[in-house]
């Protein structure tokens, strides 16, 4: 149970990016992510994902209300496709980030470097910012993301019972801090990063987290 003591104190601590103490006036709205390992599960399960999985996440914003450098932000949306070399939730891991953005060219702009700027830690080197078209739909027993031909997510709005005989416990904090933040069960999460050379698909996890976010 060593990993329970030691590594899961440390990722508890890991991929929060919140807005900055100085930072200029925030951007705020809906979110939701998942990675390739879930984030509540009992401790055999978590520890060996831990080594195996975990590696890759999907990240997306829906924006309802901000500005960044003057540029309204309001109603565009962003995803972000992540890899790194190990699970993205321990030291030292490598992330890699393909951004998707919607908007007019100036919103586009302006979202991917508030990201890159208030989201760094979570996103890691962004290797390439893309347009997309993204949608979001959190009505009903599902919260839907959808961006065709690279990435979607269809997300129960609580966590289902898997079959781990232990106490389930959290092992992971979303990648951006949240209000109310609630954790998810994964009906389907899966990506194509052409430019990170990386196809991921999986389900039936509680792989997920959604709430509202404040950069």
């Amino acid at each position: 149970m060593r990993f329970g003591f030691v590594a899961g104190a440390a990722l508890l601590a890991i991929g929060l990016a919140g807005r900055p103490a100085c930072a200029a006036p925030a951007v705020s709205g809906d979110y939701i992510e998942a990675r390739s390992c879930n984030v509540y599960a009992g401790a055999c399960h978590a520890e060996g994902e831990y080594t195996t999985a975990g590696r890759q996440a999907i990240l997306a914003w829906n924006v309802r209300h901000g500005s960044y450098q003057n540029v309204s932000l309001d109603g565009t949306a962003a995803l972000a496709v992540v890899v790194a070399d190990r699970n993205l939730g321990a030291p030292g891991a490598e992330k890699k980030a393909v951004i998707y953005v919607t908007g007019t060219p100036e919103q586009r702009d302006a979202m991917a470097k508030m990201l890159e700027e208030r989201a760094a830690a979570s996103l890691g080197k962004v290797v390439a910012v893309k347009e997309a078209q993204i949608s979001f739909n959190d009505k009903g027993e599902l919260y839907q993301v959808d961006a065709p031909g690279v990435a979607s997510l269809k997300v129960k709005k609580q966590p289902g019972k898997l079959c781990c005989l232990q106490t389930y416990q959290v092992w992971y904090q979303p990648f951006v801090a949240l209000k109310d933040g609630k954790i998810g069960y994964s009906v389907l999460s899966k990506f194509d990063e052409k430019t990170l050379n990386t196809r991921w698909a999986g389900s039936e996890q509680n792989n997920a987290y959604f709430g509202s976010f404040t950069l």
